[in-house]
């Protein structure tokens, strides 16, 4: 079966290769090439691998790889993250994974001399686990979750899908409505609940009493913006947007200049405006720390309202739209401090807002936050202590 996923691969890329190039090319990007791990030199010692998509994720298992104590590498599918990676810390080594065919991960997994290796949430690539098994490597899945479209899949292609899994060692679920998914196609003893590793580093408890209110629009999806920009006009506060994706901000912009508002780019002045457009990855948790209270996007998406706890982290209030598929046992235990409001349609924003604006200065609120994360506190600490005494 494996070698006809290749054979499809193969093909694809076959297709695809020669566009590629010349957009790479014509974009400047074609240098970015040296960057895949298969054209590394090889290491001398063995590492760990952490491989993941999205900063947030990144963000989650470098708590769980320190906790080793060991040397360790993390991979990723995303240029953003790659980037953000390697700015954060020079002594973290970050690659991109390779094309997903046998040769390449083959080589990959030896240039990186790797001894484990963690696939954080949803990335599984076939080729990782095959060669993982033939070369003797355990795998683990941390903060595991199974969408509905990813188990509707796994499905349709239900004997490959246990065949990939059938070597893992252990998959820990970010909660626990993901081991009625899992127990499908994994034997139900490798499943372990600990928590979710997005609720690492615990509270931060760092809000200032500033007499400025500030807005935050954090992942947002367009046209959220539009809605952001017009209550934070009509009230006269401070607006900060960090789309989800930069590609938005020509809709964005023309929007503002439309209303005859003015804007900067935080990289050029950072917070010295009313309206600011965060153009940099990765500092979303440090911006949060500057605001009052804050609009979560993604809820109005299929794909469901995106990382909101990284907000609660810092004590402001959030509001979200109403699809929280990602996040159900967490906004259903969060809801109960109040901390979260979550709306109906796109145009209840300035009224969510309204209801839970003061609340970022509320001491029992800051001490319900606190309690909730003290409970869901050292994930990475038991998950790092399962693996090592096995």
């Amino acid at each position: 079966m494996i070698f006809l996923y290749d054979f499809f691969i193969t093909i694809l890329l076959s297709i695809i290769l020669i566009p590629l190039l010349a957009y790479l090319y014509k974009t400047d990007k074609l240098c970015f090439f040296k960057h895949y791990a298969v054209f590394y030199k090889v290491e001398k010692e063995n590492v760990n691998l952490f491989h993941c998509v999205s900063v947030g994720e990144a963000n989650a298992v470098l708590n769980l790889a320190v906790m080793f104590k060991e040397k360790f590498i993390i991979s990723t599918t995303c240029r953003e993250t790659f980037e953000y990676i390697n700015k954060r810390d020079n002594n973290i080594k970050c690659v991109m994974y390779p094309v997903d065919l046998s040769f390449f991960v083959k080589r990959f997994l030896k240039v990186n001399c790797v001894k484990r290796i963690f696939i954080s949430e949803v990335d599984y690539w076939p080729n990782l686990f095959f060669q993982a098994k033939k070369l003797y490597i355990p795998i683990y899945i941390v903060n595991a979750r199974m969408s509905q479209n990813t188990y509707r899949f796994f499905n349709i292609f239900g004997s490959f899908c246990k065949n990939m899994f059938s070597d893992l060692k252990s998959v820990y679920v970010q909660n626990k409505d993901e081991i009625k998914n899992f127990k499908k196609f994994i034997s139900i003893n490798k499943i372990k609940y600990y928590g979710n590793l997005k609720f690492e580093n615990n509270y931060l408890n760092c809000k200032k009493l500033i007499s400025e209110k500030i807005i935050i629009g954090g992942s947002t999806h367009w046209p959220e913006e539009k809605f952001l920009i017009d209550y934070c006009q009509e009230k006269k506060l401070k607006l900060i947007l960090a789309p989800r994706n930069f590609n938005n901000n020509n809709k964005i912009i023309d929007y503002i200049k439309s209303k005859n508002l003015n804007f900067s780019f935080y990289s050029k002045e950072k917070l010295n405006n009313n309206i600011i457009l965060i153009d940099v990855f990765g500092i979303l948790q440090d911006i949060y720390r500057e605001c009052t209270v804050a609009y979560i996007g993604g809820g109005f998406k299929k794909t469901g309202v995106h990382n909101f706890i990284e907000a609660l982290k810092t004590g402001i209030p959030v509001v979200i739209g109403p699809n929280t598929k990602n996040f159900k046992n967490e906004y259903e235990e969060l809801k109960k401090t109040q901390a979260v409001k979550k709306i109906k349609e796109m145009n209840f924003i300035g009224k969510g807002f309204d209801e839970i604006l003061d609340l970022s200065i509320n001491s029992n609120l800051n001490n319900k936050l606190a309690f909730f994360f003290e409970k869901h506190s050292k994930i990475s600490y038991k998950i790092a202590m399962d693996i090592i005494n096995e």
